[in-house]
């Protein structure tokens, strides 16, 4: 959130961790906490980490809502078709990632 807020805010004003702005902001908020989950999800993987799993899942969850109530409404039509599609390909990655990993060390 800070590196989002450095490149978008303006310079001399408040720092503040709201994520109201412009919709470039918004998507680079939404794109840094998609990036960020991905990485809790490989540290928790790696470390056999529950909680952090966790963690990431819940960073997921709270990102692809975000994204689905309030970022891809102000897209036109073909970038939102774009946008779901690589929307769809993360999601699936990250289930790939829980059944390749996770059910396997589980039995």
């Amino acid at each position: 959130n800070v590196e989002v807020a450095r490149l978008f805010g303006e310079t001399g004003g408040a720092f503040t961790l709201s994520t109201s702005g412009r919709f470039s902001q918004q998507l680079a908020y939404s794109l840094g906490w998609l990036v960020y989950a991905m990485v809790l999800l490989f540290v928790g993987i790696k470390w056999r980490s529950v909680r952090t799993r966790y963690a990431s899942l819940a960073l997921f969850v709270l990102t692809s809502a975000k994204i689905f109530i309030m970022d891809l409404w102000r897209l036109a039509s073909l970038y939102r078709v774009a946008s779901f599609i690589a929307l769809a390909v993360v999601l699936i990655l990250v289930s790939f990632l829980y059944q390749k990993f996770l059910i396997r060390r589980e039995s």
